[in-house]
């Protein structure tokens, strides 16, 4: 498990990869270490550790207080969905890039985490081994700074018997959201 301390820098760039050109959106800098750990766990997927945080779009004035990063895409998006307190300002995606439009049927894997708030990850940590991981990796992490944590890879057991009706459960909560 490793932690790094992250810069989000309100500044124009480009999210493509390109040359640098006004889009108004939030940047993060990364330390060159966590790059070349990231490269690894990203390339599979086609995406650039300087790149992929880059691509996402945050509220400027609520960057995330932290992001933590799995070693690989995991179907656990039930799982993640289900076990986050609805007020613990938590968000997961994949490294994978989403089908346009979205399929109903369609399941994201979990490959980041984004933490708004420290207490929100606290009051997540006694729900999931993936939170408490989180969790014991940010723990003497300030809030004044954001911050990036790269996980180990999940436990095997754990992680068999959590993937057994993952994708129901995870469909279902987007039926119940769908319907309201």
């Amino acid at each position: 498990m490793w932690c790094f301390k992250i810069l989000a820098v309100l500044m124009n760039v480009s999210k493509k990869g390109g040359p640098f050109i006004p889009d108004d959106n939030l940047w993060f800098d990364l330390p060159e270490e966590a790059e070349d750990l990231l490269e690894p766990i990203l390339e599979p997927y086609g995406q650039a550790p300087g790149w992929y945080f880059n691509k996402i779009e945050f509220d400027r004035q609520h960057p995330p207080w932290a992001i933590a990063c799995l070693d690989r895409v995991y179907p656990i998006a039930g799982h993640i969905a289900t076990t986050r307190p609805p007020d613990a300002d938590i968000s997961f995606m994949t490294y994978k890039s989403i089908p346009r439009p979205i399929p109903s049927d369609f399941v994201a894997g979990v490959g980041v985490l984004t933490f708004f708030r420290k207490s929100g990850l606290q009051s997540a940590a006694d729900r999931s081994p993936v939170y408490q991981a989180v969790c014991e990796a940010l723990s003497d992490c300030s809030v004044e700074r954001r911050w990036l944590a790269l996980l180990d890879p999940l436990p095997k057991e754990w992680l068999a018997e959590v993937m057994q009706g993952d994708r129901e459960l995870w469909l279902s909560t987007r039926k119940f959201e769908d319907s309201g």
